[in-house]
């Protein structure tokens, strides 16, 4: 399984002993404006076309948060949170019940990787993900898509709303050192997937929506990229390609950059929907 240095194993979460600093990451990012931004732009026009969905599954929810965004967005939408981690299915209720539309809510546990249980099933007018088809192969994604295409009523739409690693930029004066901390590991590296949804897409029998993108960004060294940042740094130390003499320099120059007014982050996000 193909890992980006800084991220968690999310493949594997509630057995790697890392599910509650991913929690605190996830919600941290769901705080930054810039959630909030992206919300508006890539998902909150899928509520309102053609009508509020009446029923959306969200795939890999995480914490919850954007299903928290879809429930304060509508008035009678039902949505289904399912996600493989214990944790984080908890997490997602704790954060939930004190967030509107709670009611609204059914929280499921499910491994993509297996048979969905009868709660995602469907029928759904929007099934939802983020961020959790890049940790299958593509076997596994063109049977889970085939499956979720199932689940769609007529008109039903399937999003996937994805980071385009490509992309990432973070204003650093050793630019080359820094963009080295994302490395990918793994037993193989597959080619950045979120374009390449459109192909399951169409192979799932689906009509293929334009494509939106969205471009995320940070002007301050904000917890979660410190986070994520300093989790890259610490994978890099452990793989030898940087030293550890480097790891306070570089956080140093992230923060000072920060409190000067002169840090940047930023990373595209892609829309990838196809309806029934």
């Amino acid at each position: 399984m193909e890992k980006i240095s800084g991220t968690y194993d999310y493949a594997r979460l509630d057995a790697s002993g890392e599910a509650d600093r991913a929690v605190f990451r996830m919600e941290s990012r769901a705080e930054e404006p810039a959630s909030a931004a992206l919300f508006d732009a890539l998902v909150r026009p899928l509520l309102l076309t053609p009508s509020e969905p009446r029923r959306v599954l969200e795939v890999g929810a995480g914490t919850g948060a954007l299903a928290r965004r879809i429930l304060a967005s509508t008035t009678k939408t039902e949505v289904v949170v399912s996600d493989k981690s214990e944790t984080m299915l908890a997490a997602a209720r704790a954060y939930g019940a004190k967030a509107p539309g709670f009611e609204r809510t059914a929280f499921v546990p499910w491994d993509v990787c297996k048979p969905g249980p009868s709660e995602v099933t469907g029928p759904f007018d929007l099934v939802i993900s983020s961020v959790m088809v890049p940790y299958l192969d593509d076997d596994a994604i063109a049977k889970l898509i085939a499956f979720l295409a199932s689940t769609l009523e007529k008109g039903g739409t399937l999003a996937f709303v994805e980071q385009d690693l490509q992309t990432v930029s973070l204003h650093h004066a050793c630019y080359a050192e820094v963009r080295g901390l994302f490395a990918r590991t793994g037993a193989h590296e597959a080619p950045y997937l979120p374009l390449r949804l459109r192909a399951f897409l169409r192979d799932a029998g689906l009509t293929l929506l334009p494509r939106k993108s969205f471009l995320w960004t940070a002007d301050s060294f904000v917890p979660y990229l410190r986070d994520l940042v300093s989790r890259a740094i610490d994978d890099a130390v452990a793989s030898g390609r940087i030293e550890e003499s480097r790891c306070a320099p570089m956080l140093h120059d992230l923060e000072t950059a920060s409190a000067q007014g002169h840090f940047y982050y930023g990373l595209v996000y892609h829309l990838v929907a196809a309806r029934r």
